[in-house]
């Protein structure tokens, strides 16, 4: 036990700067370790958002091609449409042509 303004002997004040400096070491050693998994951290979300960003524009791409390809199908069926009435008529001339031959 020692009292205040006793001297620690030689050998436990080295060990004593010894655990101080083994703390710091584990400090330092700590600080670089939360930096570096920080840093892995940051990058994994970045590539995570540029995937997510990447399949973003791929679904627009999609969704866009998909309206195009839906408004030439309403083209499609409007000229089917006006094809069908033509024939339409076109079969009932013939059918009054043929009546009239008859």
């Amino acid at each position: 036990i020692f009292v205040m303004g006793d001297k620690l002997p030689e050998e436990e004040l080295r060990m004593e700067k010894r655990r101080v400096f083994d703390i710091e070491a584990l400090k330092r050693l700590a600080a670089q370790e939360l930096a570096k998994n920080n840093t892995k951290l940051k990058v994994s979300q970045m590539k995570s958002e540029k995937k997510i960003n990447a399949a973003s524009v791929r679904a627009l791409e999609t969704v866009q091609a998909l309206e195009t390809m839906r408004v030439e199908l309403s083209h499609i069926e409007a000229e089917m449409g006006a094809l069908k009435n033509t024939l339409t008529w076109r079969n009932k001339g013939l059918v009054d042509k043929m009546r009239v031959a008859l």
